[in-house]
């Protein structure tokens, strides 16, 4: 069984994903995945230089993806989609590779917040949504100094507000503990399931 975590940026799934990881399931997280995307070398690097230019890279030349992120951000979508159409197809080639590679395994979860939107729900039987408020979103996202923050708040709350076909919804607006309860409940009525 493969289940989405999905939710809005600083909704929770990382800590949910780091829960379920200590609870000895694997867990891929499609921001970390999508690093590989950006590598100096490969061929989305070149386009996305091709397209918005040395700006974007850091001092080793690395794609600065929290620069890119700013100006695609900023663009009323034509930016984004343009870098979603380089992202995605090589994400998703990783994405597979890396499920066939844990395919004896009777759960496995995808973190990412875009997986709908990227059509990568066809991997998963499953959808959790983790739901936290604006205010509590705000706050970590503060903490964690996002200089685009509403600008991509304010796309994914367009995406998940056309969402259908959730399957577990998980509150997130108390602590940590209470999150880890909510995904443990969850996860003992899915070893049911087997």
């Amino acid at each position: 069984m493969i289940i989405g975590l999905i939710g809005l940026m600083s909704s929770g799934k990382s800590t949910a994903g780091r829960y379920l990881r200590t609870k000895g399931f694997s867990v891929i997280d499609l921001d970390v995945l999508g690093h590989k995307v950006y590598e100096k070398g490969s061929k989305q690097y070149d386009e996305i230089i091709a397209i918005w230019g040395n700006e974007v890279l850091d001092k080793n030349l690395e794609v600065n993806r929290s620069e890119l992120s700013r100006i695609v951000f900023k663009d009323e979508n034509s930016y984004l989609e343009r870098l979603q159409l380089i992202v995605w197809p090589k994400l998703e080639e990783l994405l597979k590779s890396t499920l066939n590679k844990l395919n004896k395994e009777e759960i496995i979860f995808i973190e990412g917040a875009q997986i709908v939107k990227s059509g990568f729900n066809k991997y998963c039987d499953k959808l959790w949504c983790i739901v936290s408020s604006i205010e509590n979103i705000k706050s970590r996202v503060e903490s964690n100094n996002y200089p685009d923050f509403l600008d991509r708040l304010k796309i994914q709350i367009e995406d998940y507000a056309q969402l259908n076909n959730i399957d577990e919804f998980i509150y997130n607006d108390s602590t940590k503990q209470e999150l880890n309860n909510n995904v443990q409940f969850l996860l003992e009525r899915i070893r049911k399931e087997f």
